[in-house]
């Protein structure tokens, strides 16, 4: 059999014939980073498997890990009332706590004023006091952060679609438990930042230990 010796000319006619994938598409297939938190995967790549549906969590360079399933409750309603207990003013004047109101900014405050520098692994117990600081008991609550998911419509929030989300002051998001990280993540929004027991730089946190 003849042998063909490859060439730059060659090379490249093969090129324009055949589709070249990117660097990211190829680490896609078959691995840049591995997702370990000694090894993350770059924000490029997180996006490209978000894009292709194979995202399933792990550690992204620069934000820590990121987790693959999230569930938003709103502590907001219709026409500015929280659920049925109780009610803010939409112009950012609100109402000091009582037995049957909720202060969305007095529990933003609370967590504001109590932020770490980082995480400490205890940010179910961070939002849950911001959420008894806004005058809501708490008492009954998991002690797991992924379990508020399913909590916190018992006592007035409701699950905001997810689709075209824009977050809301008050909002909370929930992060399900994986493998490793048995007690997965939640963090409150304030307005500009998702706070959890620190100042997260986006809605990714980390991982919590537990109440």
């Amino acid at each position: 059999m003849k042998k063909r010796k490859l060439t730059v000319g060659s090379l490249a006619e093969l090129a324009a014939r055949m589709p070249v994938l990117s660097e990211i598409q190829q680490k896609t297939f078959v691995g840049g980073g591995d997702g370990s938190m000694n090894n993350p995967y770059t924000v490029t790549e997180f996006y490209a498997m978000c894009a292709s549906g194979i995202w399933n969590g792990g550690y992204v360079d620069g934000w820590g890990y990121t987790y693959s399933e999230v569930v938003v409750s709103g502590s907001y309603g219709e026409s500015g009332t929280y659920g049925e207990s109780g009610t803010y003013d939409s112009s950012g004047s609100y109402p000091p706590p009582s037995e049957n109101m909720y202060s969305i900014n007095n529990a933003v405050d609370f967590l504001n004023n109590n932020a770490n520098e980082s995480s400490t692994g205890y940010c179910a117990r961070a939002v849950r006091q911001a959420i008894e600081a806004g005058g809501i008991s708490t008492e009954g609550r998991p002690n797991s952060a992924c379990d508020y998911d399913t909590w916190l419509p018992t006592i007035g929030f409701s699950t905001v679609d997810s689709s075209n989300y824009t977050p809301q002051v008050g909002d909370i998001v929930v992060f399900e438990a994986i493998e490793g990280h048995p007690h997965g993540h939640i963090a409150l929004y304030n307005g500009q930042q998702w706070v959890s027991d620190f100042v997260q730089r986006d809605m990714y946190g980390g991982i919590c230990i537990q109440e």
